[in-house]
């Protein structure tokens, strides 16, 4: 049988949600990344461009999915639409053979972009194979970087002895009145980089992006630095189903490990709520601005908040010099793109890739 991609509607997202739920991810501990109460709609939340591709058998069950996500990125400091392809997931009975090379080719029928990005974790060894290959007439996907994401303590952060001036800066929160100045900052310091996210109004642009869970660092009454403590759970959530036998011993003495700066040990089967520190600028990438406000940040809400999560590519000087210094859980990724528009792209140099649209 020939399989052909289609678009998905809104009365496939139950069935997607159980192919998302079939396998969690394992190790030390299964962890589940799912999108409930429904996959399809979950999806849509992400931008008012999103396409998502199924494939049926020959009994119409659903047997693998995906989904392009497209908004405006900075590329070569020049706003462009690209797609990020995530959610791909085949249903693990399905032994049929599947071409997805050919089926990512048809689905670009559907997509109005010619730039494509994807975030594949480093211990898939067979995806990394298979999007290095070359092919005859197909663009080879080339990698971007390797990244980092992790998962800290902000009480880790807050205890940190390291040498802060402030220099006359001044942390605050973010308020209604400051997102015009915000997008201003965003869109200035972010086309610097590649793979930025371009701003157009920030609560509308990131769903479940509240401005009063936005920081500011200013000086001389000018934004120097941004973040936001972006909560995702409402539409994407991750769930710990099981500890392995030494983990569960150590949950005992959970205390402790937080004492020592590392996140509590989640409860089994309940949802992960925590927030990401997006869209985390410094001006010109001034690590002493990065320091100070990451500080600020932690002692701020160090008591109501015990795991952040951030990610950033490796070349970014922040990994050594702040996060790797830190008490953290980390997971290691790689980015690939390809490119089909023609315009040369060099996306390897100052990257910023946001953690939060992986």
């Amino acid at each position: 049988m020939e399989y052909k991609i289609e678009r998905a509607s809104e009365k496939d997202g139950k069935e997607m949600l159980e192919i998302i739920e079939a396998l969690p991810s394992k190790g030390v501990f299964e962890l589940l990344y799912t999108r409930r109460p429904d996959a399809y709609l979950s999806y849509k939340k992400e931008s008012d461009k999103v396409e998502i591709g199924i494939v049926r058998d020959e009994n119409g069950r659903i047997v693998m999915q995906g989904a392009c996500v497209i908004r405006d990125y900075y590329l070569n400091g020049e706003s462009c639409s690209v797609g990020y392809l995530g959610g791909i997931r085949k249903r693990p009975e399905f032994k049929g053979q599947l071409n997805w090379m050919k089926m990512l080719l048809e689905a670009r029928k559907y997509v109005s972009c010619d730039v494509f990005y994807c975030s594949i974790l480093a211990d898939n060894e067979l995806f990394m194979k298979y999007f290095q290959r070359k092919r005859q007439n197909i663009p080879l996907w080339e990698k971007v970087c390797d990244y980092t994401t992790y998962v800290m303590n902000p009480r880790a952060i807050a205890r940190k002895r390291w040498k802060l001036v402030d220099d006359g800066l001044i942390f605050r929160r973010a308020s209604q009145k400051d997102l015009t100045e915000i997008c201003g900052f965003l869109n200035r310091e972010g086309r610097k980089h590649n793979f930025f996210p371009k701003v157009s109004h920030l609560e509308k642009d990131f769903y479940d992006l509240k401005i009063e869970d936005c920081f500011l660092l200013e000086r001389d009454q000018r934004i120097v630095a941004f973040t936001a403590l972006w909560n995702q759970t409402g539409h994407r959530q991750y769930i710990v189903s099981k500890y392995n036998r030494p983990l569960n011993y150590m949950r005992r003495v959970n205390k402790l490990t937080q004492l020592l700066g590392y996140v509590p040990f989640p409860e089994e089967n309940k949802v992960l709520d925590f927030p990401q520190l997006a869209l985390f600028l410094a001006e010109n990438n001034d690590l002493g601005i990065y320091k100070y406000f990451l500080y600020k940040i932690s002692r701020e809400i160090r008591h109501n908040t015990d795991m952040l999560v951030i990610g950033l590519p490796n070349e970014n000087p922040a990994k050594g010099e702040v996060f790797d210094r830190i008490r953290t859980l980390s997971f290691e990724s790689t980015l690939f793109f390809v490119n089909f528009s023609g315009k040369e792209i060099r996306p390897g140099s100052d990257l910023f890739i946001e953690c939060g649209l992986l």
